[in-house]
């Protein structure tokens, strides 16, 4: 069975998100939303959250919502990630958290973050904060193609970098602390 629900993004750094928001702004960007997230991720062979080698499971809550995610090994090379990602909605987290245990998946990360969404053209941008377990502050482009974040990029230019494989290593830390 092939999966079609692709996931395309790119995670950059900023260092004003002032001005990042005023580029946004003169481009006609619209705030569309501001949330906060609590997110668990599981695995069977997996040390930390890079899926390059394994899918990554996450249960998702919302406010009073929750979701339920399959996300697929990454199979880009380059800063911007494709991957397959299939998401359902459900009603309760607690007892698909059971049934992953169960299962002997175990818990790679847990984290809560804020949102705050933005939509340009074809995309959504997110400005994510890490609050727990350590506070880290990236910002998310996903499109429908490479282009939709490729144009994104150029409009942005040296206000954004990608991220290095090295920056959630705070993250990672504050992780590995709380587990020993």
């Amino acid at each position: 069975m092939k999966m079609t629900n692709k996931e395309i993004e790119i995670q950059l750094s900023y260092k004003d998100k002032s001005r990042v928001i005023s580029i946004l702004k003169k481009q006609k960007a619209k705030r569309v939303d501001e949330f906060v997230l609590v997110d668990k991720y599981y695995g069977i062979n997996n040390v930390d959250m890079n899926n390059k080698k394994n899918p990554l499971l996450r249960i998702r809550k919302k406010g009073k919502n929750a979701e339920f995610t399959y996300k697929g090994i990454i199979e880009s090379k380059d800063d911007i990630w494709e991957r397959t990602e299939l998401n359902v909605k459900i009603n309760d987290p607690e007892i698909l958290e059971k049934i992953l245990i169960a299962l002997e998946y175990k818990i790679v990360s847990y984290n809560e973050s804020t949102r705050e969404v933005w939509s340009l053209k074809r995309t959504k941008l997110f400005f994510t904060k890490f609050v727990k377990p350590a506070v880290f502050e990236f910002l998310e482009i996903e499109g429908k193609t490479r282009k939709d974040i490729d144009d994104i990029l150029k409009i942005l230019g040296p206000e954004v970098k990608a991220l290095d494989k090295n920056s959630f290593s705070k993250l990672d830390s504050a992780r590995n602390k709380k587990s020993n």
